[in-house]
C-alpha cells in the first residue's frame, strides 16, 4: 500500500507541478496566433529557451514514469480515479504560483473531485485495512458507547483495568 500511496504522490505532485511550470513558460513565450509549420517551429524554438519550460517538462516525464509504475502494479479502475487529485492540486498550483483567480464555484467542484477519490480509494483497501482504520479513528468512541450502554441497563461500569485500578488505590491513599 506504501508504494501504491508513493506512486500516487509522483503522479498527483510532480506531473502538475510540471504543468504549471509549462503553464509559466508559456505566458512568458506568448500567445501562438500563426498555426503554419514556421511559426509553429518558432513558438516551439522560444519555447526551449526558457528554464521553466525544461523544469515543467523534466517533472511531467517523472509524473508520467510514475505513471507508468503505478499502472504495472495497480488495476487501471483505481490508478485514473486516484490521480484526479492532481485536479486539486493544479488548482491551488495555479492560484499559488501562477496568480490565477479560483472562482467559488471552481473550489466545489474540486472538492467534489475530492470526495470522489476518497470513496474510490477507500474501496481499494482491503477489509481488513478499512476496519483497521476505522477502529483507530472511532475505537475510542465505541468504548464510551459501551460504558454508557452497561450504566443504562444497570450492569454499572464495564471492569477497569488492573493498572487503573491501582492507580486509583494509590490516588485514595490505600
Amino acid at each position: 500500500m506504501l508504494t501504491e500511496l508513493l506512486y500516487i504522490f509522483l503522479i498527483v505532485f510532480p506531473g502538475t507541478g510540471g504543468e504549471i511550470c509549462v503553464s509559466r513558460a508559456m505566458k512568458q513565450v506568448g500567445e501562438v496566433t500563426d498555426f503554419r509549420p514556421r511559426a509553429i517551429a518558432r513558438v516551439i524554438g522560444r519555447a526551449m529557451k526558457v528554464p521553466w519550460m525544461w523544469i515543467g517538462l523534466s517533472l511531467m516525464a517523472l509524473g508520467f514514469f510514475a505513471l507508468l509504475a503505478m499502472l504495472s502494479i495497480a488495476n487501471v479502475s483505481f490508478v485514473f480515479p486516484a490521480t484526479a487529485l492532481s485536479y486539486a492540486v493544479g488548482a491551488l498550483g495555479g492560484k499559488l504560483f501562477l496568480g490565477e483567480r479560483v472562482t467559488t464555484q471552481r473550489w466545489i467542484g474540486v472538492l467534489i473531485v475530492c470526495i470522489g477519490v476518497t470513496l474510490v480509494f477507500l474501496g481499494y483497501l482491503p477489509e481488513k485495512e478499512i476496519a483497521r482504520v476505522a477502529a483507530t479513528a472511532f475505537g475510542p468512541l465505541d468504548e464510551l458507547r459501551a460504558a454508557r450502554l452497561a450504566v443504562r441497563e444497570g450492569r454499572g461500569a464495564p471492569p477497569r483495568s488492573p493498572r487503573r485500578s491501582a492507580l486509583d488505590r494509590r490516588a485514595r491513599g490505600g
